[in-house]
């Protein structure tokens, strides 16, 4: 697979050590989470993560691998040129 994303901007933050931290919006995510799995705990338990995991990557306090993404799209039915509508929105 080869992702290609257009109009991408890095928000640049300052935090401890210097480094950028980009937070991503996953509302998009969430209501298709939603819309196939009921709520986000069985979406975990078909994910084989538990709630606590999920939530963290929802909100940005872990990140998602692209072994992730790849079985989320797969779970969700995300077509591949989707990716970044549901993974890459920086939050405002």
């Amino acid at each position: 697979m080869t992702f290609q994303f257009k109009n991408v901007k890095l928000a640049k933050t300052k935090k401890k050590g210097g480094c950028a931290a980009l937070t991503f919006n996953y509302s998009k995510l969430r209501g298709k989470i939603v819309e196939i799995y009921g709520n986000e705990g069985k979406f975990a338990k078909a994910l084989g993560y538990s709630r606590n995991t999920l939530s963290r990557k929802l909100n940005n306090k872990m990140r998602f691998t692209t072994n992730d993404i790849i079985t989320i799209i797969k779970l969700l039915n995300i077509p591949e040129t989707e990716i970044g509508a549901y993974f890459f929105v920086l939050k405002v």
